[in-house]
């Protein structure tokens, strides 16, 4: 049986685990009024690859996306040590009316090479209440139509 202080521990993780989810869903619907979906690149917790390597699919996606016109950030992470390593996330808030046909086609291009780089990779895209995950070109097209139709619904 836990003792009285392990107890009081769990709580408390657990109350903060909850302030995240809350947290989380406050951004998704800012991004959701604001007309922004959060599409993020999720690999193997054991993936090995290289930082340059994601730097360079970073790049490969940030100039597909600049070269069609379409509105995106990227999020960052820095860090306040001299040891520590910031860098790119692999997370982007993209602008949904920024995003034409052949930007969409492209860019689900683009991710589809990077899925099919590594086993079990995928790419996850939230809106609002909204979270679709693909792993095929054909879902990421479908996926972005989704999240169009989402903002469309919502005026």
């Amino acid at each position: 049986m836990p003792s009285k202080s392990e107890h009081l521990l769990e709580q408390a993780y657990e109350k903060y685990v909850e302030s995240l989810k809350q947290e989380e869903k406050r951004e998704r619907d800012k991004l959701a009024e604001r007309g922004e979906v959060l599409l993020e690149l999720i690999h193997q917790d054991d993936e090995t690859n290289s930082r340059e390597d994601f730097d360079k699919t970073y790049k490969s996606i940030n100039e597909t996306l600049n070269s069609h016109g379409v509105l995106f950030k990227q999020k960052f992470l820095a860090l306040d040590s001299i040891d520590a390593i910031g860098g790119a996330l692999p997370e982007y808030v993209i602008a949904l009316k920024t995003v034409s046909i052949p930007a969409s086609a492209a860019f689900a291009h683009i991710l589809a090479t990077w899925i099919k780089a590594k086993y079990a990779r995928k790419v996850r895209l939230k809106i609002g209440e909204l979270e679709l995950e693909a792993e095929k070109v054909e879902d990421i097209e479908k996926m972005i139509e989704l999240a169009k139709d989402y903002k469309s619904k919502k005026k």
